[in-house]
């Protein structure tokens, strides 16, 4: 899987090892943030992918044993004989074909397709099957079992077998199957149509196979994080929020690869790089966030683990390194105090170091939440400092410069601190009352630039305009930090209102001026 991954994609590796030679190891840099759902969206320019030198795109987590955990895995399936590939049948593109209807593709990965661990999910996919009195194959994964038979889709999982009959369908037409999952609770559907099911004791063994199956020609095959409603299933993507939960999909689109998922993570680290100009001055690391990771820093063994998975990813994928963005610690966890957790962090920081000494490791902290003891500071290449959040202080320019005094005394040297710009903003509440930067100017277009309130949404917002942002830039650089980072590339200005892609262009454009700051030029 992992050869015909590299050997797919190796004109975009032929910047090799150079890329941390050409972003500069002692000047200043702009980091910012990407999250996977905002390329799903449509949102991302070509020009902020460009003007921003450190480019970490958001996808992992770690569970409890130390293993990175994707929200759009990497999948590239084994596709066996039988199976062929047409660009095109009656109206649907990327077609897969298969001569029997019983040909798999299977997943040779050690990461289930649709894992028992979530408790809701989605499958779905458009089919043409064959006429045949054998069982016909959708998918095998993690003991469950999805499969047509005669006149009836039939799920089993170890317990039980869920029987749909059919509804009458002319030969030789495309027709769309689907499963839901909500918290145990199964639905099927056929052309969006939600069927009768009768259940009874499954009988057979618990299946342990791994694939998707073509039980004739197949095209549009998506796996979802989540119970689909019925008015959604089979609908085209489109970059709306109702579309950001694909694990997976395949459509065969591409004739090379048929196996690979274009929903994965892998396939957006290809896009972000095929947008940039000069591979050379950029850097696309991974941000690894969220999870369980508090168990995990408990653990040597998943500490261990861990690191280890972090130095076989960097090896193996196009990525130059990783960010970690463990949100907080705050008061004990499991009888630990606060500083044996930030002892644990720093231990992991320094098993990342040793198994990974040359790529570019970063961490993301908190002007509340910043202790890191000292080993684990040296360990690390430099600290994004969030300065934001729900609350409104961190917004200022006392609290900004003062946050600075505060990460110099703790022990952080210049060259290993970034401070961190917003491209949102916060009614100061909870984390729900937080906006995206072009919600806001959306809202308000004619804004003045030197402005950072405005009434939204039936309260006052609090934001960093573009004059508020020069003046971060420019104490940044007259500082001598490491740089600036921002949250996130998603969040500046859009053509078209709110939904469109960014304007680096746009007259309130934050970008531009960290840019123009950092960099000399817009």
């Amino acid at each position: 899987m992992l050869k015909a991954f590299l050997s797919a994609t190796i004109s975009i590796l032929l910047y090799s090892s150079m890329v941390l030679s050409a972003v500069p190891l002692d000047g200043q840099i702009i980091t910012g943030y990407l999250r996977g759902d905002h390329i799903r969206y449509g949102w991302i320019g070509d020009d902020h992918l460009n003007k921003t030198d450190d480019i970490i795109y958001m996808n992992a987590y770690p569970d409890a044993q130390g293993n990175i955990q994707w929200r759009s895995p990497h999948f590239n399936l084994k596709v066996e004989p039988g199976i062929s590939v047409l660009n095109s049948f009656k109206d649907k593109t990327g077609v897969y074909v298969a001569r029997k209807g019983t040909e798999v593709m299977s997943n040779t990965s050690n990461i289930p397709l649709i894992p028992n661990s979530l408790e809701s999910w989605t499958f779905e996919g458009n089919y043409i099957p064959i006429n045949s009195q054998n069982p016909l194959p959708l998918f095998e994964s993690d003991g469950k079992r999805f499969y047509i038979q005669k006149n009836q889709l039939i799920f089993s999982n170890s317990s039980e077998t869920y029987s749909a009959n059919l509804e009458h369908d002319k030969s030789n037409t495309w027709q769309h199957f689907a499963i839901t999952c909500n918290k145990g609770q199964y639905s099927i559907f056929q052309n969006g149509k939600k069927l009768n099911i009768t259940t009874k004791k499954a009988t057979h063994p618990q299946q342990t196979k791994e694939f998707l199956g073509i039980p004739g020609k197949a095209s549009d095959i998506r796996i979802w994080c989540e119970s689909r409603q019925p008015a959604f299933l089979g609908k085209d993507l489109t970059p709306t929020w109702h579309d950001r939960n694909v694990r997976a999909k395949w459509d065969a689109s591409r004739a090379k690869q048929p196996g690979f998922s274009t929903g994965s993570w892998t396939n957006d680290i290809l896009w972000i790089r095929s947008k940039l100009k000069n591979q050379k001055s950029h850097m696309v690391r991974l941000g690894i966030a969220g999870g369980e990771w508090k168990d995990m820093l408990r653990d040597e063994k998943a500490q261990e683990n861990f690191a280890q998975q972090v130095q076989e990813l960097v090896k193996q994928f196009p990525i130059d390194g990783i960010d970690l963005d463990f949100e907080w610690i705050e008061g004990a966890y499991q009888g630990d105090s606060p500083d044996k957790q930030w002892q644990n962090y720093a231990k992991l920081a320094r098993n990342i170091r040793k198994k990974a000494p040359s790529t570019c490791f970063t961490i993301s902290l908190h002007v509340v939440c910043y202790k890191m003891p000292k080993e684990g500071i040296d360990a690390v290449d430099y600290f994004t400092m969030q300065n934001y959040g729900p609350s409104k202080t961190p917004y200022s320019f006392e609290n900004f410069t003062g946050s600075l005094d505060k990460f110099r005394k703790h022990g952080f040297p210049n060259k290993k601190l970034q401070l961190s710009v917003p491209f949102q903003g916060t009614l100061g509440k909870t984390a729900s009352s937080v906006r995206l930067y072009r919600d806001i100017i959306a809202a308000n277009p004619t804004i003045d630039r030197a402005q950072n309130e405005v009434l939204y949404s039936g309260g006052m917002m609090t934001f960093n305009g573009v004059e508020m942002i020069r003046k971060k830039a420019e104490f940044i650089k007259k500082e001598k930090l490491r740089g600036v980072m921002y949250w996130d590339m998603g969040g500046d200005t859009a053509k078209g209102g709110n939904k469109g892609v960014s304007d680096y262009k746009h007259t309130h454009a934050l970008l531009p001026v960290l840019n123009e700051v950092i960099k000399g030029k817009p």
